[in-house]
């Protein structure tokens, strides 16, 4: 019993490896162009916009732990904690009681030039990548993450929106003060939608050349320092999921905040 029991488990085995051999005859062909394509464009990308620690070898490109930095990454990291230590920490406790950002502190980060990270230097910025600002949020971050909080959103939400998809003019009008002087604030959440977009009840009207902005927002981040907000507001609620849009804000006629809700991070 034992030995055909082995047989049929043999024969099983052998035509599994069979099976294996003329898959692989036919898929090889098809998915090897298709491995080739991502093989180009990561060479094409790399390490320009993901990690300028990246290693050419061929065709191939190999990407080191996220953990490995560069002589200069290395020294943002050094340089970012040794600010946090000295500027941010004395302060964490003050402005956890007070749920505000200290003014002197917020000229400090604009000083350092920890508000522009990605903006290029033709608007002012130092024009770093994405790498390098999760380095400097990811060090604040371990002395007071409120404070990484606000930086994070000026940096990866405003900023970019901003370099990515703002117009000529947006872009010379705003990047210059986002990276020099300028607190910025994301305004998308409500109280019956909290982060759907496609679920938002503020409605932007058009009036001449402008837009009348009418709701009400929650849990926005910045607000209370921010000099330019990004509101999301719908403009035609006809038009479903399609009606969404971003209106940039730069003077507010008619805007209060109602209370400083308590949370996790105050900014």
């Amino acid at each position: 019993i034992n030995a055909e029991y082995m047989g049929i488990a043999l024969g099983f085995l052998f035509t599994y490896a069979q099976l294996i051999l003329v898959m692989r005859s036919i898929f090889r062909p098809v998915c090897r162009p298709a491995i080739q394509s991502r093989q180009v464009l990561a060479r094409n990308l790399l390490p320009r916009q993901f990690h300028t620690s990246a290693i050419r070898q061929s065709d191939h490109v190999i990407l080191p732990p996220v953990t490995m930095l560069t002589e200069d990454e290395a020294m943002l990291r050094d340089a970012v904690a040794k600010f946090s230590q000295e500027e941010i920490a004395p302060l964490v406790l003050e402005m956890d009681e007070k749920s505000e950002m200290n003014p002197e502190l917020l000229k400090k980060l604009f000083e350092a030039g920890f508000m522009g990270v990605e903006i290029p230097q033709e608007y002012g910025g130092p024009g770093m990548s994405f790498f390098q600002s999760i380095l400097l949020i990811e060090e604040i971050s371990k002395v007071d993450p409120a404070v990484a909080i606000g930086i994070d959103i000026q940096n990866t939400l405003i900023n970019t929106i901003l370099i990515r998809y703002a117009s000529e003019h947006l872009k010379k009008k705003y990047l210059p003060r986002l990276a020099t002087d300028t607190f910025s604030s994301f305004c998308l959440s409500e109280a019956g939608s909290g982060t759907d977009a496609f679920a938002l009840k503020t409605t932007a009207k058009k009036v001449g050349s402008k837009y009348l902005i009418n709701g009400t927002k929650m849990w926005i981040s910045n607000s209370k320092e921010a000099g330019l907000f990004i509101v999301f507001a719908n403009v035609d609620l006809s038009k479903g999921y399609k009606r969404n849009h971003r209106l940039r804000c730069r003077t507010w006629y008619s805007w209060s905040q109602s209370w400083q809700k308590k949370k996790i991070s105050w900014v």
